[in-house]
């Protein structure tokens, strides 16, 4: 037999076939029921992320979605919703509210007697215990919670798709009204809607024209106004010069950027990221006249490429405050400290 030593501990190498044929099958099917099975595609999504590996993110997250609609998920449903980026990738936008409206029906039902229904003690246990911490915590999902991390993603995906020429501003118009258009009746708040409808018919072709569009934004009043704002300031900025583009990044990023990295570092990493990075290298190119030191600029972009993933967003946005010769304020700075301590760290 194979083994491996750790510390004074020695272990037997793990093979094929390990589980099956050191149990009693009752022993093995009590312990990895169907949920486990789920949990442990999860944790490969989970591993690829850490790796960022986003074909095999895609493919485990596939493969979770699957399942879920092969066994009824107790426990770990609202681990869905963690991965409903990988919808997005795949420009199934459609299917990510879907899986939305499965969850929030879930968690609506959610009462003892589901234990009832549930043959293994160990299952039954856990859904017991996540059942009491659920019940402590407040309700996620509404208008905001819709806007912020559903719309406000797709966006963020076709504005990357823009950029990198692989769509036409008119299909990116037409995507998000008609995915708009297809679920307002998940919306309480018509007139944010309305709102959100607006900026995409109006989509500015020039900096005149974002003006216009940012002083409509600043005089509307809604609840959902958050949201609203990010979404026109992400777009104008497509046309803003670059210290002005920094500055409408910087006034949605200091809240954006940490909100969606706390419900899905997926998305984080593989649909806001891409976004910054694509934005910034491709106006380093257009507007070259606009930054300092664009010698560096190369160089200074693999050491901000080569961070931890939670650091990434962040360090495109302190590497463009340098080349622009731009100080970040207050709250933009203490939103990079972490960052910045990171760095005198690790140099």
């Amino acid at each position: 037999m194979s083994v491996t030593k750790v510390g004074e501990i020695t272990y037997p190498l793990p093979k094929r076939g390990i589980f099956s044929s050191s149990f009693e099958s009752k022993m093995l099917n009590d312990w990895y029921y169907d949920e486990r099975k789920y949990m442990n595609m999860y944790i490969f999504v989970k591993a690829f992320e850490y790796f960022g590996d986003m074909e095999n993110a895609i493919k485990w997250a596939n493969y979770s979605f699957e399942l879920d609609s092969e066994i009824k998920l107790y426990t770990h449903k609202y681990t869905l919703r963690i991965m409903i980026g990988y919808k997005l990738l795949q420009n199934k936008y459609q299917e990510s509210i879907e899986i939305e409206k499965g969850i929030e029906r879930f968690e609506n039902e959610l009462n003892e007697e589901l234990a009832n229904e549930i043959q293994n003690k160990l299952q039954r246990d856990a859904f017991l215990k996540m059942l009491v911490e659920y019940k402590s915590k407040p309700k996620l999902v509404d208008d905001d919670y819709y806007f912020t991390f559903n719309i406000i993603p797709i966006v963020l995906r076709e504005l990357t798709l823009l950029l990198e020429n692989k769509i036409q501003k008119i299909d990116l118009i037409s995507h998000i009204k008609e995915h708009l258009n297809k679920n307002e009746n998940i919306f309480e708040d018509k007139e944010a809607l309305k709102n959100i409808l607006y900026l995409f018919d109006n989509f500015p072709n020039n900096s005149f024209e974002s003006k216009s569009l940012l002083d409509w934004v600043f005089d509307i009043e809604s609840e959902n106004k958050r949201p609203i704002q990010i979404i026109a300031y992400l777009i104008c900025s497509l046309n803003a010069s670059s210290s002005d583009a920094l500055k409408l990044h910087f006034a949605v990023m200091t809240y954006l950027e940490k909100v969606i990295r706390g419900i899905s570092k997926g998305s984080h990493l593989f649909i806001l990221y891409p976004f910054v990075y694509k934005f910034w290298t491709s106006r380093v190119l257009t507007s070259p006249q606009d930054f300092y030191f664009l010698e560096l600029w190369q160089k200074n972009l693999e050491r901000s490429t080569n961070v931890k993933n939670k650091f990434k967003v962040v360090a495109i946005y302190a590497l463009v405050c340098m080349h622009l010769s731009q100080q970040p304020n207050q709250i933009e700075e203490s939103w990079m400290q972490e960052y910045i301590d990171y760095v005198r760290k690790n140099n």
